[in-house]
């Protein structure tokens, strides 16, 4: 054999030897695209109208028909114990402050967010254990605090100095979470842009309230609402507990409650990241935190949102010059 066609051979046998180990099948087809989200979910929706008889319920109910299924408000807790297991899950009732809600939502083992009188009354009616509840709004009045007190609350937020002095007179057993800012323009409703005193300013806030005797038993934020990243979360969980470090070692003091409040995604139109994935570096995040500290969210949206469907006829339609 000339040394020409030995090299050709050497070099042919190699190619086989390559296509042999990576495998001798065809190339894989490339995937299937996708419809788009809307119709995914036009799908999903068709297919969930099957399943519930929705068309039995129109003919015997007419419309507009809002169906409210529980069972949906349990399958997205249980995505929550499952995801962050070792998180305190306080429902936040103002975002779907109905009965049949609030006895899923205790069945469960959960508690609750509460920011008003009316959901109060709500979670007493329905027989809830007041005491297990979270006062949120970081604006009350006297009389605000010390009804909710008597009726058991315990923990309430603030976000100004102008709060702490409506809880003079109040028993020792009263504690606070201080509520963070940490602006999120990229989301729907960014509520940091409402609430929360910016970090550099919360040492001042913390100190006011120790000197009025007030214990302040950790911080609280919210990141928006409808939070597609993650890396909101983990900047203000950093943050957060970098602040309640230093906190500590300079007031000699002891937090004991971190609350990463809720905007966890649903999806509408579009597309959002799965809760699983969001999760996984939610956790990663919280590993940071003392093992003393108990760690609460305030899940909203993500647990009703899922649950609600509305029927109702269409009259009509048209399209406008501006596209709506």
């Amino acid at each position: 054999m000339s040394t020409t066609l030995a090299a050709r051979s050497r070099r042919f046998a190699d190619r086989v030897a390559r296509a042999s180990r990576a495998g001798s099948a065809e190339p894989a087809e490339p995937p299937a695209e996708q419809p788009p989200h809307r119709e995914l979910v036009r799908r999903e929706l068709a297919a969930y109208a099957a399943r519930i008889r929705l068309d039995a319920l129109l003919r015997t109910h007419g419309t507009p028909l809002f169906v409210l299924d529980v069972d949906r408000v349990t399958t997205q807790l249980l995505a929550l114990r499952q995801e962050l297991p070792d998180v305190q899950i306080h429902f936040a009732t103002k975002s779907l402050p109905h009965p049949a809600v609030v006895h899923a939502v205790d069945a469960f083992g959960a508690s609750f967010e509460v920011a008003s009188r009316g959901e109060i009354d709500l979670l007493e009616r329905e027989g809830v254990a007041i005491g297990r509840c979270l006062h949120t709004h970081p604006v009350k009045t006297v009389a605000d605090i010390t009804g909710s007190y008597l009726r058991g609350i315990r923990t309430f937020v603030v976000d100004s100095h102008g709060e702490v002095s409506k809880f003079h007179g109040l028993p020792s057993d009263v504690a606070v979470l201080v509520r963070l800012s940490f602006p999120n323009p990229e989301v729907r409703c960014d509520l940091s842009s409402k609430f929360g005193v910016a970090p550099e300013r919360a040492a001042a806030l913390v100190e006011h309230c120790l000197r009025a005797g007030l214990r302040v038993a950790g911080f609280t934020f919210h990141v928006g609402s409808q939070t597609v990243s993650v890396g909101p979360w983990m900047r203000a969980i950093h943050r957060t507990l970098a602040l309640m470090r230093r906190l500590e070692r300079a007031h000699g003091i002891r937090f004991d409650t971190l609350d990463i409040g809720g905007g966890f995604p649903v999806p509408y139109d579009e597309p959002v990241p799965e809760f699983s994935a969001l999760a996984r570096d939610i956790r990663a995040a919280l590993a940071e935190a003392p093992s003393r500290y108990r760690v609460l969210v305030e899940p909203g949206r993500f647990l009703s949102a899922p649950a609600m469907t509305l029927a109702t006829r269409v009259v009509g339609t048209t399209e406008r010059a501006d596209g709506c």
